[in-house]
């Protein structure tokens, strides 16, 4: 996978999360196109990450334990300035 079409989909789960409408693990997977094992994975590399990520069952729905948000940045620098 292309590191930006990676960016791309933590992005996407960082904005569903942020929502609280993930619905349940198979449910979030199938919004992604992913497979749950996928999911898991990535949400585990963004719990390493230190992101607050915790699971409603009575909701089924993701969310973060605070508030907070995913941000990536490029940028390019001119070497010769």
């Amino acid at each position: 996978m292309s590191g930006l079409k990676y960016i791309s989909r933590l992005e996407r789960i960082d904005q569903f999360i942020r929502q609280e409408r993930t619905g349940n693990a198979p449910v979030f997977a199938a919004r992604l196109e992913i497979s749950v094992r996928q999911l898991y994975n990535l949400i585990d590399e963004l719990k390493c990450l230190g992101l607050p990520i915790e699971y409603c069952r009575t909701r089924q729905t993701y969310y973060y334990k605070y508030r907070c948000r995913i941000i990536f940045e490029i940028r390019i620098n001119d070497a010769d300035k």
